[in-house]
């Protein structure tokens, strides 16, 4: 059984996957996948037809799910395990730098530095695939620094703020 956590937008599902078969939260699911192309598949999930089409990365992949564009990060609960590990021992008084999870052009910053914000709360926004995606902050604290200026393209990975 192949077990990971997927991340697609703000939700986060546990999947749980054997021949014939995906548990997505505890609710199991007859499926059928069919590869069409290098990175379009055609998905069967209960009997109901889905088109998938991805765009992979090392840590993240794009994905158009029915017509919706979806960020999609994979992370084995191994690997999830260890993130919680380690934010426990660095604590909630350590800078976060947040990147960019996708390559776009920043439309808007949000917050002014030195702001305090919480967990949640949008700073910056990135249009993607003529999609604005708006990055939020995963950690209560004061925006520190903003890398970015309006009208400026990004990369993935590139950085966009720090949350002290």
């Amino acid at each position: 059984m192949n077990n990971v956590i997927l991340h697609i937008a703000d939700k986060e599902y546990i999947i749980r996957s054997q021949k014939g078969t995906i548990e997505i939260d505890g609710r199991v699911h007859e499926i059928d996948i069919r590869k069409v192309t290098e990175n379009e598949y055609s998905v069967l999930i209960d009997g109901r037809s889905h088109h998938f089409f991805f765009t992979k990365g090392n840590d993240s992949s794009y994905a158009q799910i029915d017509n919706q564009i979806v960020d999609i990060r994979k992370k084995s609960l191994r690997d999830e395990l260890s993130v919680k590990f380690l934010k426990r021992q660095i604590g909630t008084h350590s800078a976060v730098i947040f990147h960019a999870p996708m390559p776009g052009m920043v439309t808007k910053i949000l917050v002014p530095v030195n702001t305090n914000v919480e967990i949640g709360e949008g700073i910056v926004v990135v249009e993607a695939m003529k999609m604005e995606n708006e990055i939020k902050t995963t950690k209560p604290g004061i925006v520190t620094k903003i890398f970015v200026k309006e009208k400026q393209a990004v990369e993935k990975g590139d950085q966009l703020f720090v949350i002290e």
